[in-house]
């Protein structure tokens, strides 16, 4: 069985994305276009989500960034 299944991820829509992240949907756009942001899974034709994972990892690894040059 996929390991995402096993770990029961969670898909969320651009709105849980931009209150996750505090991005604007146009920079979460443009970011996922850049591949500097997790790239969207297609749900239907007219319909994309991004993996909790993903977005949590992202974060987590933003915040890494972030303290590793606070401690120059």
């Amino acid at each position: 069985m996929n390991e995402t299944i096993k770990k029961k991820t969670k898909l969320l829509a651009m709105r849980d994305v931009t209150d996750l992240t505090s991005l604007s949907a146009s920079s979460i756009r443009r970011l996922s276009q850049e591949k500097k942001f997790p790239q969207p899974v297609r749900v239907t034709d007219s319909r994309v989500a991004w993996l909790e994972s993903d977005v949590t990892k992202w974060i987590d690894n933003l915040c890494m960034k972030g303290e590793a040059s606070n401690d120059n």
